[in-house]
């Protein structure tokens, strides 16, 4: 292979651009610790730590994290190749500011692939923006020495932990004991990119920042110092960030709706005669702004609420929800709305299951997003109670919908197979 170049360089190790034998052009990561890292550390135990970094990364979806094509960890500096990304964030952050533009998908495929993460049970640790990489047509995340299970519950390595991350994306409570940090300090991470994307002062580390503009919210609820106050889920972040960033022009709710909305933010003091009223309410609604600002609010908590309190007339709520899923959004906003029909999905009977299930593969097909597609398959695999996959397989003959879910599964690299098999058959016998 032939050294073309470096990329960039790190404290354990080196980047750099390289050319295989087969004349492909891809990254290399070489283990290469600073020489102040080396005289503090085990060196046997930093080469450990690359090796894991290594066996995380090649384990995880190339969907969301840069995939690892080959490695040599048994050397006595260890290495492994990964595709050779297009540019990082930081990139794409001053290439927004300079255009004065906003790059929601950019945003989208970040909180996506830490939802990812985060599912799995591990924190990034590190996240920035010179580890989100763009490679092959998506955000990725990289650089995974710092990933650990929430727990912290590995091998210990070095003294030095509470020392790693970077000092400008790090939360405080990081800095004082990084085994134990949760995934609260990847939503501070966010925050911290946020203001590098929307703010113009520069940032004190370990701090709560805002903006002067709707996004100067989200920033303040990511960074506050204590993770109790931040966002309790990527999946919470992303439903109020995409809010902001994708709500339609010119809304103009009724009065009567926007009261309803704020109820909506808090269930604590709701009853069923209450819920019984806002379920007259939302079947009645003929406005398209009352509708967007209803459903919008229908978040995974309330959904959840509203189902402990009587599940009937939360299947009046839900049907509603997941007829409104069938129009235009913004490309984006499909994230938001795909994660909503998956709680239903997961509570409902039959009838919401399969109105879930067919208003996602609505979602995917006309909006050509890839997480939603692959959603839906996830949703009507092979795993699926067979009543429920017949159910899906009826409505899916009834609606015509054949071409929306086998979109679904060959552009989200799956095949119409991974389907449950009687989903599977009335899409192969049309």
């Amino acid at each position: 292979m032939q050294i073309l170049g470096n990329i960039s360089r790190g404290g354990f190790g080196r980047v750099e651009k390289i050319k295989t034998r087969d004349r492909d052009i891809v990254a290399r990561k070489v283990f290469d610790p600073l020489p102040d890292i080396v005289a503090a550390a085990d060196i046997s135990k930093l080469k450990k730590r690359f090796r894991r970094e290594v066996r995380v990364q090649s384990s995880l979806s190339g969907d969301y994290f840069i995939p690892v094509l080959d490695s040599d960890l048994e050397s006595e500096n260890p290495s492994f190749i990964m595709p050779l990304a297009e540019k990082n964030f930081w990139e794409e952050i001053q290439d927004s500011r300079s255009k004065n533009k906003i790059p929601l998908e950019s945003l989208a495929d970040i909180l996506n692939a830490l939802e990812e993460l985060h599912s799995l049970g591990y924190v990034h640790r590190d996240l920035k923006p010179q580890n989100i990489l763009f490679q092959a047509g998506r955000w990725k995340l990289s650089d995974f020495g710092l990933v650990l299970p929430v727990t912290g519950a590995t091998t210990k390595l070095t003294s030095l932990d509470s020392a790693w991350g970077t000092a400008g994306y790090c939360a405080p409570e990081q800095a004082e004991d990084f085994r134990n940090s949760t995934p609260s300090v990847d939503i501070y991470a966010f925050g911290c990119i946020l203001h590098d994307l929307y703010g113009s002062s520069p940032r004190v580390p370990y701090q709560q920042y805002s903006i002067q503009s709707p996004v100067g919210m989200i920033i303040e609820k990511c960074t506050e110092f204590s993770p109790k106050k931040r966002f309790k889920s990527i999946v919470s972040l992303r439903g109020a960030l995409l809010k902001i960033l994708s709500e339609p022009q010119n809304l103009a709710p009724s009065p009567n709706a926007k009261e309803w909305a704020e109820n909506l933010q808090d269930l604590t003091d709701w009853n069923i005669q209450k819920l019984e009223s806002f379920a007259r309410f939302i079947k009645s609604i003929q406005d398209q702004s009352d509708l967007w600002v209803i459903c919008e609010a229908l978040n995974e908590y309330v959904f959840n609420a509203m189902h402990k309190l009587e599940s009937e007339l939360w299947q009046v709520v839900a049907l509603v929800y997941c007829d409104w899923a069938h129009g235009s959004f913004d490309f984006n906003y499909c994230d938001v709305i795909i994660s909503r029909l998956e709680v239903i999905f997961h509570l409902g009977n039959l009838d919401s299951k399969s109105a879930a299930a067919i208003a996602g593969a609505e979602l995917g097909y006309s909006h050509n997003r890839w997480f939603v597609m692959g959603r839906v398959v996830r949703m009507c695999g092979s795993d699926l109670e067979d009543l429920v996959a017949q159910r899906i397989a009826i409505e899916i003959r009834v609606e015509e919908v054949h071409k929306q879910f086998i979109y679904c599964a060959s552009e989200s690299k799956h095949s119409v197979s991974d389907y449950h098999p009687q989903i599977v058959e009335v899409l192969t016998n049309q």
